[in-house]
């Protein structure tokens, strides 16, 4: 809460599927998005708990226009996107085609100058991608080789023009 006390503690024995949480999304309504290793829950701040069984194992969330954008860093599926089955009404994982097997990070973009929308960033072993609804291109290639896949992505506080992305052997 506010002042810092724990209010809920989330595991197994309050209804989430693992105890292994990789990611969590705070969205606009006020509910808790979280990744588990083969799970994905949103989380009502009150008592309540939604589970989304059919997820891939992901290392990331992120809400992009209205949708839940899932990735992996590893399984089946790599990316995809959490909507909901046209005859069930059920949300489920709806993969998107790509040409890489590991993802990691997203970053939504926001252009400082607000001259243009939000971006749907991605850090993948084959560098940085753009997300577009269903499509997925490349932006910036891994530099020097694939052991220096783009791991982490995020845009700088500091000089928000920048974009700082991580490697396994360091940082460009």
């Amino acid at each position: 809460n506010r002042d810092g006390s724990v209010r809920k503690h989330l595991t197994v024995d309050a209804g989430i599927p693992a105890d292994n949480i990789y990611s969590t999304m705070l969205d606009a309504e006020g509910a808790l998005w979280v990744g588990m290793s083969k799970n994905v829950a949103r989380v009502d701040l009150s008592p309540h708990l939604t589970l989304y069984p059919k997820a891939p194992n992901f290392s990331s969330i992120a809400r992009h226009q209205g949708t839940i954008y899932l990735a992996a860093s590893g399984g089946a599926t790599t990316v995809a996107r959490l909507l909901p089955n046209p005859t069930t009404g059920v949300y489920e994982a709806r993969e998107i085609p790509t040409s890489f097997n590991q993802a990691w990070r997203f970053l939504e973009f926001k252009d400082p100058a607000g001259k243009h929308p939000p971006q749907l960033l991605l850090a993948t072993q084959l560098g940085v991608q753009r997300v577009e609804g269903d499509r997925i291109t490349p932006i910036l290639p891994p530099s020097r080789s694939a052991s220096l896949a783009a791991r982490v992505i995020e845009q700088s506080v500091f000089d928000p023009n920048r974009v700082i992305v991580t490697q396994f052997g360091g940082m460009i």
